[in-house]
């Protein structure tokens, strides 16, 4: 009886110690912490989780064409060891995406943007479909060019509104919203741009915004060679282009 009684009692107490052990979800775990001549860090995706397989560049500012490179591991952390030698670094990652057929580099998020020295240095990173880098230098978003055809009498280009209907996922696999953008004024960064588009395929309208009312445009896609105007146009996203990455272009005229 005594044994039978040990037994289950002993039982028990396993079972209350597994249950209250942490979890090993990656999303909850423990934050990475500073460790003395390495640069770490951890990189989600835009929900929270790891990221494997992210190429993550320490760049050396003292010494050219020197840098260290390395990919996060499964669960979404990367460890790289610095060299004894006084100098300064910054960190960048960059993850490779393939969809709907074509390879797409997306920068991503940094936590910290400070460089750090031989001591050391922690720095996180996360995937952004949208907002200004920290560099002030454009947008984790997508860029749409916008051109009139050649033939249109419509040249303030700003009174022109695009509908951005999402055909399917968008590039993280998330669903997308319906988008409502006008290019920006003459003189601006974003005259004749769409700028911070969540990357993916969308239907496409316009109508141009007259005193008089709407009046709906036809529109083509200029990356596609001897493509035509149509009241609406599937919009896909280039990887690259003469002008520009991650963008597209669009040319509209009258009906």
């Amino acid at each position: 009886m005594k044994t039978s009684y040990f037994l289950v009692a002993g039982m028990m107490a396993s079972l209350l110690v597994l249950t209250g052990c942490p979890g090993t979800d990656d999303n909850h775990s423990d934050p990475i912490t500073e460790e003395k001549g390495y640069a770490k860090g951890k990189i989600t995706d835009t929900k929270g989780a790891p990221l494997a397989g992210v190429e993550v560049v320490i760049d050396n500012t003292y010494l050219y064409d020197s840098n260290l490179l390395t990919n996060t591991g499964q669960d979404g952390t990367y460890n790289v060891k610095l060299p004894n030698v006084a100098s300064t670094y910054v960190a960048y990652a960059t993850l490779k995406k393939t969809y709907n057929g074509k390879q797409f580099e997306m920068e991503l998020h940094p936590e910290n943007t400070d460089a750090f020295t031989q001591e050391g240095g922690v720095r996180n990173f996360q995937w952004r479909l949208t907002g200004e880098k920290p560099s002030g230098l454009g947008y984790y978003g997508g860029m749409i060019q916008i051109e009139k055809d050649i033939n249109s009498s419509i040249y303030d280009s700003e009174n022109v509104e695009f509908t951005l209907t999402p055909a399917g996922p968008l590039i993280d696999g998330s669903t997308g919203q319906t988008l409502k953008l006008k290019p920006g004024l003459p003189r601006s960064d974003n005259y004749s741009k769409l700028v911070d588009v969540p990357m993916g395929r969308y239907t496409v309208t316009a109508v141009y915004k007259s005193a008089s009312g709407d009046k709906p445009l036809k529109l083509r896609d200029r990356s596609i060679y001897n493509s035509q105007f149509t009241s609406s146009m599937q919009l896909d996203f280039q990887p690259e282009s003469m002008y520009c990455s991650n963008c597209s272009n669009i040319e509209y005229t009258e009906l």
